[in-house]
């Protein structure tokens, strides 16, 4: 575990080499404050979940996003300027994008798929402009990933694989915005959605609130933004205390990404997480035994492999120290 001194050197080295980054975590943890008190004292609800669930919701997945991003910068050193745009680019348009759902959280309405008013269609299209410079900006890293020399390739390739999937999971929030056939008719104050195979607003799981009983897009998409996060932390999981491997970085990639397929195509057919279809439950059940047998068969094939190496300096964090975040 990391003492107190070796945090403090972390946090600092983060703050000198990505403090746009670090100073949009640091907005968000006040943010994260006043969503867990308007919970707590506000109880008006906006499409059936209390209204400070959404910003509680984003602000926390913000933190953990321009946070990730900070520390994968330290890997980074071609291009830049152009990372460094892209790092200032991702900071103001999150900073921009909660701003705006906290405003519309605190007016007690929709701040998604809104064309209640002129204001509330202004407020989602500068919040579509913002989601699409940070698409750009993810791009960007992305690419700029692939041209980077790893001194480990394996690290390397779980970065550049969680980039990508990262870029995909963001994309598919486009799949949000088509209306509905209800909601094609003139002066209805909706325009797309989240829920498939009824309006926005149906029961949900607690905590996340996705639906239980249609399908959501806002599953697949949440594990795909995720997936810088998830794909090197399950690498590291199953590679510990062997050495990391390309492998494993395939592996864990193709085993996520046909999660996320397979929820897609479940929420596409209005079936919720909590009562998949037949055809479904097949697919998890398929995926799940295919998963396990891949760690085993990993962990087994790794039993000869040398011991991770004694801590080493890449590009201004060592590999263990990776391990560790």
């Amino acid at each position: 575990m990391f003492s107190m001194t070796r945090i403090r050197a972390e946090l600092s080295q983060a703050w000198r080499e990505s403090w746009p980054l670090m100073a949009t975590v640091s907005l968000m943890l006040p943010a994260v404050a006043i969503a867990l008190l308007g919970l707590l004292f506000d109880p008006r609800t906006i499409t059936g979940a209390p209204a400070w669930l959404k910003p509680l919701k984003f602000a926390l997945s913000t933190i953990i996003y321009a946070g990730s991003l900070a520390w994968l910068l330290r890997y980074l050193t071609v291009w830049p300027r152009l990372t460094r745009a892209a790092a200032w680019i991702t900071a103001t348009a999150l900073v921009v994008e909660i701003a705006l759902i906290y405003l519309q959280a605190a007016r007690g309405t929709m701040s998604h798929f809104n064309r209640t008013s002129p204001f509330d269609m202004a407020v989602f299209g500068i919040m579509g402009g913002m989601i699409a410079l940070l698409w750009i900006a993810s791009v960007t890293l992305a690419l700029a990933s692939f041209k980077q020399a790893f001194e480990n390739a394996a690290w390397g390739w779980v970065l550049r694989l969680g980039l990508l999937v990262t870029v995909a999971g963001s994309a598919m929030g486009g799949l949000m915005l088509p209306p509905g056939a209800e909601q094609t008719v003139s002066g209805t104050p909706v325009s797309g959605g989240h829920t498939v195979g009824a309006p926005d607003g149906t029961p949900g799981l607690p905590l996340v609130n996705w639906s239980r009983t249609h399908g959501d897009l806002r599953i697949p998409h949440f594990l795909g933004l995720h997936g810088l996060q998830a794909i090197p932390l399950i690498a590291l999981a199953i590679s510990r205390k062997r050495r990391l491997r390309t492998s494993t970085a395939v592996a864990v990639t193709v085993s996520y990404v046909s999660l996320i397929a397979i929820l897609l195509v479940q929420a596409l057919a209005g079936q919720s997480v909590a009562d998949p279809g037949r055809a479904a439950t097949v697919a998890l059940a398929v995926w799940a035994i295919a998963s396990a047998a891949t760690i085993w068969w990993l962990r087994l094939t790794g039993h000869t492999d040398r011991p991770a190496s004694a801590p080493r300096r890449e590009h201004g964090a060592t590999f263990t120290q990776a391990r560790a975040l």
